[in-house]
């Protein structure tokens, strides 16, 4: 399974943008994806970056969240239109066995395995050491 993590500035933006891609994204509800395709695609991802998490007095984790809308696109192939949309952040191949590539595309100018997000697709693992609350 191929994850392709988007980012956007806030939903409106990313259901204006979904458009061009909605037999992906959502359904053609007129100029702008209306109703996301919850099988294939979570949206409203809350991300951080674990090297930034606050432990407090009282053993809980603060995170702070890194600005933007995102979302997550699970398919079973590779799509290229997707892959070199500016929307993508990166984008996993969660099942890749030995010799497959596991980082398909990195555009977020960091290390992917200091990202962590929740929800998950269930299968997935974030970051690339497996954390994920």
């Amino acid at each position: 399974m191929i994850d392709y993590f988007a980012k956007w500035a806030n939903e409106a933006e990313a259901k204006q943008d979904a458009y061009r891609l909605r037999q992906y994204f959502g359904s053609d509800g007129g100029t702008v994806v209306k109703d996301w395709y919850l099988h294939q695609f979570l949206p409203n991802v809350q991300v951080w970056r674990p090297s930034q998490d606050v432990i407090n007095t009282d053993g809980t984790v603060t995170h702070t969240y890194l600005a933007g809308w995102f979302g997550i696109l699970a398919l079973d192939h590779i799509e290229n239109v997707i892959l070199n949309d500016n929307s993508l952040a990166f984008c996993l191949n969660r099942d890749g066995g030995a010799g497959v590539a596991y980082v398909i595309k990195n555009n977020i100018g960091g290390i992917i395995n200091d990202v962590a997000v929740s929800p998950i697709f269930a299968g997935s693992h974030y970051p690339l050491g497996g954390i994920h609350v």
